[in-house]
């Protein structure tokens, strides 16, 4: 299993996979254990797990229908314990354009030296959609006569098309950030 790291690497381990029985769970589980080995503090670091890695451990997993949680555990047994866990901003990505998904990637919060449990949740799609968040909407775009052809915002920047003999583009930072 390999994770990319945009400052270093980062020691990630499975650790296991969801419940097994007799019924289907609507809801399975894949734990990953990610430790910082810096003596340094790693805000909003970039993990990134091949979807390919992921169908080995668990053949039915959907990179569509999951969602990536954490707590301050560093073991199995305390994450067991925890009740409260966080929600991490997290995507699938089709790198190559083929409408499969080929990488999950999430961020973390680590201290120097820290080890974290990450719980990748998956499978039932109405479940997974009841459990994510709403991610707040941080970009626009809106066709119209008005603005002379195409223009689109983001949360720091606006930019403008004009569709007319000006060919040109227009770019505004804001002052403050918002749609």
């Amino acid at each position: 299993m390999k994770a990319a790291s945009r400052t270093g690497l980062l020691c990630l381990a499975f650790l296991m996979t969801g419940a097994t029985g007799l019924a289907t769970p609507r809801i399975k589980v894949l734990k990953l254990s990610i430790t910082n080995p810096a003596d340094e503090m790693r805000l909003h670091e970039n993990i990134v797990v091949s979807v390919a890695e992921l169908k080995r451990i668990a053949p039915d997993f959907q990179a569509r229908d999951m969602i990536v949680t954490t707590s301050d555990a560093s073991t199995l047994g305390e994450d067991a314990r925890t009740l409260e866990t966080i929600e991490l901003p997290s995507q699938a990505d089709d790198l190559d354009g083929d409408n499969k998904y080929d990488e999950l990637a999430f961020q973390i919060d680590l201290k120097p030296r820290q080890t974290r449990i990450v719980t990748i949740a998956y499978g039932d799609t109405a479940t997974i959609q009841r459990l994510r968040s709403d991610y707040p909407k941080r970009t626009a775009a809106k066709f119209t006569m008005k603005f002379d052809g195409l223009g689109w915002e983001s949360e720091a920047t606006a930019w403008r098309i004009y569709f007319d003999k000006r060919n040109a583009i227009d770019v505004w930072g804001k002052r403050r950030p918002g749609l």
